[in-house]
């Protein structure tokens, strides 16, 4: 399930960054999802858990989604186990750069 989740997490962020290119659609702000993807790699559902407060920041990590899917198939290991995943992420959107310390 691990290895699902990373590939689907790289997924997304592939096309996130090529979306927005380093330049969130406006503003700051911090998005919650839940995901729901069935074992072909279907995207099933997409729920905002918490909201930025900023509609186009919403509306850019639920499109971010969107144009990743389909997402690659389960193994067939977890396809057995279960037929759908629900994913958590946070999407972070900032206008500068995040220096570490």
């Amino acid at each position: 399930m691990v290895q699902t989740q990373q590939r689907w997490r790289g997924r997304v962020e592939q096309v996130g960054n090529a979306l927005y290119r380093g330049e969130p659609p406006a503003g700051d702000g911090d998005v919650r999802l839940l995901v729901t993807v069935l074992a072909d790699g279907t995207l099933e559902q997409i729920r905002v858990l918490q909201s930025s407060g900023i509609a186009s920041l919403d509306q850019a990590a639920q499109d971010t989604v969107v144009l990743a899917a389909p997402f690659p198939p389960f193994s067939a290991s977890l396809a057995q186990q279960t037929a759908r995943l629900e994913i958590i992420r946070t999407w972070q959107f900032r206008t500068q750069a995040v220096s570490s310390p």
